[in-house]
C-alpha cells in the first residue's frame, strides 16, 4: 500500500482542557506519511501555558496567529498550510478519534476504488463501504 502525505488541520480557540488529550490522540495515529498543524486562533484561556507542557513529535507544529481571525478565516488560514498533502482532515481541538488505524482504512478504501472521486469521506461510513461491496 501506497501512504500519500495527509494534512491534519486543527484550528483551535478556547479549547485548553481538550488539548492534551486532542494532541495524544493525533500522536497516537497510525498512519506513516502525515503531518498535524494546530492553529490557535488567539486564545484567552490558559493554552499557551497547556501546550508548553505537552512534549510534541515532529510530525505536529503549533502556529499562535498573531491576531484573531475568527472561526472561518482560521479555517481558511489551517487550509493554507497544507503544503504537499494530497489529503485534508479536519479535526477540532476538542475532538479525539476512537480508532488509531481509521486513516490508513479509508486510505486502502481510497486506493482499492481508484475511479471513485471521494472527496469526502468519514470514519462511521468505512464499515458501510465494507459491507457494501460484501453484497
Amino acid at each position: 500500500m501506497q501512504f500519500p502525505w495527509i494534512y491534519i488541520q486543527i484550528p483551535h480557540y478556547n479549547n485548553a482542557p481538550f488539548l492534551k488529550e486532542c494532541l495524544t490522540n493525533v500522536s497516537q495515529i497510525e498512519y506513516p506519511n502525515f503531518h498535524s498543524i494546530l492553529i490557535n486562533d488567539c486564545s484567552t484561556d490558559h493554552t499557551k501555558e497547556t501546550l508548553s507542557t505537552i512534549n510534541l513529535p515532529n510530525n505536529i507544529a503549533i502556529i499562535h496567529n498573531v491576531e484573531r481571525l475568527g472561526r472561518v478565516g482560521n479555517y481558511q488560514f489551517a487550509f493554507k498550510q497544507r503544503k504537499h498533502a494530497k489529503w485534508l482532515i479536519n479535526k477540532d481541538s476538542d475532538d479525539y478519534y476512537t480508532d488509531n488505524s481509521w486513516i490508513k482504512t479509508a486510505m486502502q478504501i481510497v486506493q482499492n476504488n481508484p475511479n471513485d472521486k471521494i472527496v469526502h469521506i468519514q470514519s462511521n461510513f468505512l464499515a458501510r463501504i465494507e459491507i457494501s461491496k460484501t453484497k
